[in-house]
């Protein structure tokens, strides 16, 4: 399962997978800069929750609570390549993430308690929150001085609505083709830079 790796076996009760990004998929991730230094964006945690969901639960609708990060996970070419990862599940429903290089210790770099819920369907007023939102940004008068060096796909924010210091958002991201062979990538950065335009109403300006 993409995001997810292998199952291994685990000494306690939980239930563990590990993996190591391909080149590709490291390639890709390394497109999310803060600043002009590559680390993995936490929606890719989301993403390696939503794999495990699927492996023990199926296709359901769940919510993560209690959500802490603790530490970054750099991406950095000289620091030896891929770490591996690991994602567990206790019995518990909570599901840490971890990684290291080499033989290096673990790093404890999120958790997060899993519901597994009922799906209800939400629908969003696109038109009546566009006309909420009477701050528009557009792609240029976001980036260029959002001080974060997003490329790649990472960077698709075609546009932004806004309004009382980010009380609402609403971004329009567009990328120039479907994506059907690294969807759990571009699902990963989708949700990246959906996050992004709520950081320009939310920061302090003149």
């Amino acid at each position: 399962e993409p995001f997810l790796g292998t199952p291994i076996a685990m000494t306690n009760e939980d239930l563990a997978w590990e993996q190591q990004f391909s080149e590709h998929e490291l390639a890709f991730l390394q497109n999310h800069q803060v600043g002009y230094v590559p680390l993995l964006p936490g929606t890719c945690y989301i993403e390696m929750a939503r794999a495990l969901v699927k492996v023990v639960h199926g296709d359901t609708a769940f919510d993560l609570v209690s959500v802490r990060f603790s530490t970054i996970m750099f991406l950095d070419d000289d620091l030896d390549g891929a770490p591996t990862v690991r994602v567990a599940l206790s019995p518990s429903g909570i599901i840490t993430l971890t990684s290291r290089r080499e033989e290096s210790s673990w790093d404890t770099h999120s958790t997060m308690e899993l519901k597994v819920r009922e799906e209800t369907k939400e629908m969003l007023d696109v038109t009546a929150t566009q006309r909420r939102c009477t701050e528009h940004l557009t792609k240029e008068q976001f980036y260029r001085p959002c001080g974060n060096n997003f490329r790649g796909e990472f960077k698709a924010i075609a546009g932004a609505w806004g309004r009382d210091g980010g009380a609402e958002v609403l971004s329009r991201v567009e990328y120039g083709h479907n994506e059907d062979e690294h969807v759990h990538l571009r699902s990963c950065a989708w949700l990246a830079a959906c996050l992004q335009a709520p950081s320009w109403w939310r920061a302090p300006r003149a």
